[in-house]
């Protein structure tokens, strides 16, 4: 009952003194349901001074500890960057990059990325504001997400304004700036172009091979030869078939190999439907995803690609995937020592 009284004192005070509210129930453990009510109905009415709060009382201990595994903090600080981004973008931004080194700093400004599948993305933005985001993602490079909400951001502002994110990486000169921002235009397999207020023509993006040499020239000096391999197959979009064909032409002996492995380990087939054979094409895919792993130099992770990838297929299409071992022409070794490791397939 005494609950109950002081959440009700507590919420109508928040009613017309939000701030000093906050400020009491924050000095006081136990409390992060009442101040998870408050800050919610306080962002909502006015985001911007709910944000303010925030990012000067970050360090109130009991924002540090309530909540499930002392999340609170991090759950008002998403919750205000949410009520922002639409609306007043420069204050979100300034608002993330005001939070503390860690954790809830990197979720803010990765949070303001957004996800992908969005191609309007930050279209009600500026330019300016989408180049500050830009350099906001760029502070967290060496936190525990690195390039990847800068690299994914600059893919998604690319998408419908690519001649505004090259006009902004003109003006940059850091390198490894450059080098992810490289990583993330690579990813860009179609551009759009308005055509009129609600129409976008679409094209395809053409020189992959051109982007990847450029993002292997960039990575000169801040990542080995075979990570910036990895970081190019990983950022290679799905849809261009020659990944495989540009890493082998590298010459690159092994510092290739991982990044094949993950070539092959993307081109593999998928699981046919339920009640669904698998086709002809699957066949061929297949095929198409060991002639990759073959490319790897190292004998034994060639080997463990290989048996790892027909492991897969033979787990999605057991009958498919045993078939093929008799007409593979492998090596001897390897078929017998699959077939003694995979279970036989019912009839």
């Amino acid at each position: 009952e005494k609950g109950s009284i002081l959440q009700t004192l507590l919420h109508e005070w928040a009613k017309t003194q939000p701030a000093s509210a906050m400020d009491w129930t924050a000095t006081h453990d136990g409390l992060d349901g009442p101040a998870w009510t408050i800050f919610v109905g306080w962002a909502q009415t006015d985001a911007s001074a709910a944000a303010a709060w925030l990012a000067e009382n970050f360090s109130r201990p009991a924002l540090q500890t309530a909540g499930f595994e002392g999340m609170l903090f991090s759950r008002l600080a998403a919750f205000v960057l949410e009520q922002l981004i639409g609306s007043r973008p420069a204050v979100a931004i300034a608002f993330a990059e005001k939070l503390p080194p860690g954790p809830a700093r990197t979720q803010a400004l990765a949070g303001l990325a957004g996800d992908h599948g969005h191609s309007d993305y930050r279209s009600d933005w500026t330019a300016e504001q989408r180049g500050n985001l830009a350099t906001a993602l760029a502070g967290i490079f060496s936190g525990p997400l690195g390039g990847e909400p800068f690299e994914r951001h600059i893919a998604r502002w690319a998408k419908r304004q690519t001649a505004e994110v090259n006009d902004w990486l003109e003006k940059q000169t850091d390198p490894a700036l450059r080098f992810h921002a490289a990583l993330g235009l690579l990813s860009v397999w179609d551009v759009e172009k308005q055509r009129g207020p609600m129409s976008y023509s679409v094209s395809q993006v053409k020189d992959t091979a051109a982007r990847a040499s450029e993002v292997l020239v960039k990575a000169g000096g801040l990542v080995s030869r075979s990570e910036a391999f990895q970081k190019i197959a990983q950022a290679w979009p799905a849809a261009e078939p020659n990944l495989a064909g540009w890493l082998a032409a590298q010459n690159a002996g092994t510092e290739v190999d991982e990044a094949l492995a993950a070539a092959a380990v993307r081109a593999l087939p998928y699981a046919p439907m339920p009640g669904r054979k698998a086709d002809s094409a699957a066949l061929e895919k297949a095929k198409a995803t060991f002639s990759v792993a073959e490319k790897i130099t190292d004998a034994g992770l060639r080997e463990q690609v290989i048996c790892g990838l027909h492991r897969r297929w033979q787990q999605d299409s057991p009958k498919q995937a045993a078939g093929f071992l008799d007409t593979s022409g492998w090596p001897a070794e390897r078929v017998a020592w699959l077939k003694s490791t995979t279970p036989t397939p019912a009839p």
